[in-house]
């Protein structure tokens, strides 16, 4: 049943990071050498986004209530329940 769940393989990677990290099994200094030049060139990753927005203007100026409702909700929920979980791992530290 795994196998018909289709994710991107970057997003696969970084939640394998993501665990890996908490665990422990790779330190943050591993990667910084790797991270850092593509954090200070990481505008240029929203290229594509905005090439997509302005070649589907039309869908989002007659979905924008609903585009705003969701860019408001979505992250209101995600902080609230992540929340509870960062003060855990803050305090086993």
């Amino acid at each position: 049943m795994l196998s018909e769940i289709k994710l991107p393989a970057a997003l696969l990677g970084m939640g394998f990071l993501v665990i890996l990290l908490f665990l422990g099994v790779v330190k943050p200094e591993w990667i910084t050498p790797a991270a850092n030049p593509i954090l200070k060139y990481m505008a240029l990753f929203f290229i594509p986004a905005g090439v997509g927005v302005v070649e589907h203007i039309d869908l989002f100026q007659s979905q924008w209530v609903m585009l705003a409702l969701l860019l408001t909700i979505v992250p209101t929920l995600i902080l609230t329940s992540l929340s509870p979980i960062v003060k855990r791992i803050k305090f086993r530290d």
